[in-house]
């Protein structure tokens, strides 16, 4: 493909969509290790398996929180699987 026929889409950040791209994959990522965590944690008791699960996901939000000035996406993808890794749990 040449560059002549290439678009390049710009957020309202004024980044490229290629590196919301990244961003998403390695919330992807992180999501999925979040979930084989849990998996490890599943065969231990239902109440530490629960603070846990709260505490992953808190230390997951700490990361969105310092992340949120320097890629507001990332930070809401972050958010996001928090979320759902207290959800599973």
């Amino acid at each position: 493909m040449s560059t002549a026929t290439y678009s390049r889409r710009i957020l309202k950040t004024g980044r490229p969509l290629g590196l919301l791209d990244v961003f998403s994959k390695i919330a992807e990522n992180a999501s999925a290790a979040i979930r084989s965590l849990y998996g490890s944690l599943f065969s231990s008791r239902a109440t530490d398996r629960e603070s846990r699960v709260v505490e992953e996901a808190a230390a997951v939000r700490r990361l969105a929180d310092d992340q949120r000035q320097i890629s507001p996406g990332f930070a809401c993808d972050l958010y996001a699987a928090a979320d759902r890794h207290e959800l599973i749990g």
